[in-house]
């Protein structure tokens, strides 16, 4: 959960900063989170969670 939160944080500071289209990923096998920023995909071991404008 906590990996969860920082990558909330980090996301919403990337909103702030102007970028559009913020998505956080998680790994489907792992307790694994990634910030993907406007035209990024996720691969396959990835499922998007949330997204942020």
């Amino acid at each position: 959960m906590r990996s969860y939160i920082l990558a909330k944080i980090n996301a919403e500071q990337f909103v702030k900063d102007g970028k559009k289209n913020v998505r956080i990923a998680k790994a489907k096998r792992k307790n694994s989170y990634v910030i993907l920023l406007e035209d990024e995909k996720p691969t396959k071991n990835f499922d998007v969670l949330e997204t942020l404008n």
